[in-house]
């Protein structure tokens, strides 16, 4: 599943709700991709007719998110290296919105993640000019997260994010 045209934010977390300084839409997002996941068990008994029985399990999503590096708001300031000293469960843990069309009139049409970690990042840079051409963060579930339209998303918009960074 993935977003083009779709806008991203972020937010530190710290184990509060994030207030608006903390929070902010990523510059120069070129796409971004999920991949919602369940695990399964799986069994055959005297009930079955000799055919698999399966059910549900734990549900995770990875995702992958890149973009064109932005020289004043570096996307990796926004994604990496959040240190909380308090509570080191809380290290490279950011809250995520990835909406799927970028259009804040149907706020139905996003995914919410509360925490994720940012489990990579890279950038690719151009040696001859030399600058920052694209980069790409993963990341992974850590908890809860909500689908587009689910009955108990919470309710988010973009229109309080500032766009980069405010460091």
């Amino acid at each position: 599943m993935t977003g083009h045209g779709g806008k991203v934010a972020v937010a530190d977390y710290d184990g509060a709700s994030p207030s608006a300084t903390d929070k902010y839409l990523l510059a120069r997002v070129t796409e971004w991709s999920i991949n919602p996941t369940t695990t399964e068990s799986a069994w055959a008994d005297s009930d079955s007719a000799g055919y698999t029985n399966r059910v549900g399990g734990r549900k995770d999503c990875t995702g992958t998110l890149s973009g064109v590096m932005d020289k004043t708001y570096k996307q990796y300031k926004n994604l990496l290296f959040n240190v909380d000293t308090s509570d080191p469960n809380n290290n490279d843990i950011v809250e995520v919105i990835l909406w799927e069309d970028g259009h804040e009139t149907t706020p139905n049409e996003y995914w919410f993640f509360p925490r994720v970690l940012i489990t990579g990042f890279s950038m690719t840079f151009d040696i001859d000019n030399r600058t920052e051409v694209r980069w790409t963060a993963n990341f992974a579930a850590d908890g809860i997260f909500y689908r587009p339209a689910q009955d108990n998303i919470p309710t988010v918009t973009y229109s309080g994010y500032a766009v980069g960074s405010p460091t």
